[in-house]
């Protein structure tokens, strides 16, 4: 079965949120919004534009990201 999912994610192609959404829903069928910014992402989901939103909490070179 293979469900067509409307993802949100902070990043371009490649990125490692990207990477990540790929690896969480491999078996799905995904329509990703790639944004410039967190605060995108919060408004797709805000919205309803999106079913998920993906965002990082922390990277290993700069720690925890606050901003989320």
């Amino acid at each position: 079965m293979i469900i067509n999912m409307k993802v949100s994610i902070q990043g371009q192609v490649a990125s490692y949120s990207h990477i990540a959404i790929k690896n969480l829903f491999d078996n799905l069928k995904l329509d990703l919004f790639f944004r410039d910014s967190f605060a995108e992402v919060f408004k797709d989901v805000e919205e309803e534009l999106v079913e998920f939103g993906l965002l990082p909490v922390q990277n290993s070179t700069y720690g925890h990201i606050t901003e989320v």
